[in-house]
């Protein structure tokens, strides 16, 4: 399961840093797991640094038969943007 957070605000104001994360849960039960960690700041660094900020992390894409290898893709692509539903939305 490949899933995408998207911050409620960027991660640096100044830059207009990144506002999204892409990441790998093999399973749902590890998935729960793996949104507790990211949300009480103990996920990856660029969630730990969010947390630590007080930026929201929202849970907005879930790709249920994604692999690692397909998690790797859409990193390599660095453009997490393009499959945000929040920041895609018509307005």
């Amino acid at each position: 399961m490949v899933y995408l957070i998207c911050l409620s605000s960027p991660l640096q104001r100044k830059t207009g840093g990144a506002r999204h994360y892409i990441g790998f849960s093999p399973n749902a039960h590890t998935l729960g797991c793996r949104v507790r960690q990211h949300c009480q700041g103990r996920g990856a660094r660029f969630t730990q640094g969010a947390v630590e900020r007080g930026i929201e992390l929202n849970f907005v894409r879930l790709w249920a038969e994604g692999d690692r290898q397909f998690e790797r893709q859409l990193k390599r692509q660095k453009n997490a943007r393009r499959y945000c539903p929040i920041c895609n939305s018509t307005k």
